[in-house]
């Protein structure tokens, strides 16, 4: 089987401090057939002049007005030449193999899409690190992050800073929703996997990732994730496990309430509930869990009750 002509999209909005070793790492990708596209969302930064420069080895696409990540993808998914298209974020950087080991994923079985793991950069921050730490100890709740397979094995789900697509299949069913961000790679593989697409996952196919650095960036960011979540189940209802979350912290802060009125104070219930999570988790996963939790379900609530897609682009 001949290795199909891929088209990278990179998606982009205010990355200037990014981009360029995102672009360096995909012009070193060794692979025989692909092109490159940046997709810059009316960047308020240097990151389409930046980008500009690496032309004609890649072909910049610069957004009017802000469009977001769904319709800048759909954007530089309609202007691709190739048969597959990749997607990968401006904070990312990919593995030379990226793009081998994305189309080997797509050998001798009928997938519409595959996707990749997630590493920590090099140069990654502390709180960066700690941040990739505890996406990867939570990731068997909401499929963001996977752990390392030995096989290529089938998915319901992969991150969009890391998948790659038969380009036709996108086209057909619409690509992703204009509007919904984050949670737009979500919606979209919800939609492939009703229709009765195959996603598969293989963790040879890596790129770095770079995450928040700070904790009120990191809380933003969880708020957003925990909109997306709840903007989805008004939609479609319930379909991951993340969705339940939100139930059953309320349903702890309940039996926490009950106990406490049987006569246990419930402040040593807290402290021993505290105490269980450090044990288990380690203080800085604890710690940003509960950031995360309280984030997530005020997002997730928000975007149950008042989801509104226009407002989501910026």
């Amino acid at each position: 089987m001949n290795d199909p002509v891929v088209s990278v999209i990179v998606a982009v909005r205010n990355g200037q401090g990014r981009i360029s070793a995102c672009i360096e790492s995909l012009l070193a990708l060794d692979y025989p057939a692909y092109e490159i596209l940046v997709v810059d969302d009316n960047s308020q930064d240097d990151t389409a002049v930046i980008a500009g420069r690496y032309a004609p080895r890649v072909r910049l696409i610069v957004n009017e007005s802000q469009m977001g990540p769904a319709e800048s993808r759909n954007r530089g998914c309609r202007a691709a030449r190739g048969d597959m298209a990749a997607f990968i974020d401006g904070d990312c950087i990919a593995d030379r193999n990226w793009l081998q080991e994305l189309a080997r994923g797509f050998r001798g079985n009928d997938a519409a899409g595959v996707g990749g793991a997630q590493d920590v950069p090099v140069d990654e921050t502390g709180f960066g690190r700690k941040v990739s730490a505890f996406l990867k100890t939570s990731g068997f709740i909401s499929d963001y992050v996977k752990h390392d397979s030995r096989t290529i094995i089938r998915v319901s789900h992969n991150p969009s800073c890391n998948v790659m697509y038969r380009k036709d299949v996108l086209i057909k069913e619409g690509g992703f929703l204009n509007g919904l961000w984050p949670g737009e790679d979500v919606e979209l593989d919800y939609r492939l996997g009703k229709k009765g697409y195959r996603l598969y996952f293989n963790s040879r196919a890596r790129v770095s990732h770079y995450r928040a650095d700070t904790v009120v960036k990191f809380g933003k960011m969880m708020w957003r994730y925990g909109w997306a979540q709840g903007f989805l189940v008004r939609r479609y209802g319930f379909f991951r496990k993340i969705q339940y979350s939100p139930f059953l912290v309320l349903i702890l802060a309940f039996l926490f309430v009950l106990a406490a009125r049987s006569g246990v104070p419930l402040s040593i219930l807290i402290l021993a509930f505290f105490l269980c999570a450090f044990l288990l988790a380690g203080l800085w996963n604890t710690l940003l869990g509960i950031c995360a939790a309280v984030c997530w379900n005020c997002g997730f609530f928000s975007g149950l009750f008042a989801g509104n897609l226009k407002s989501r682009m910026a």
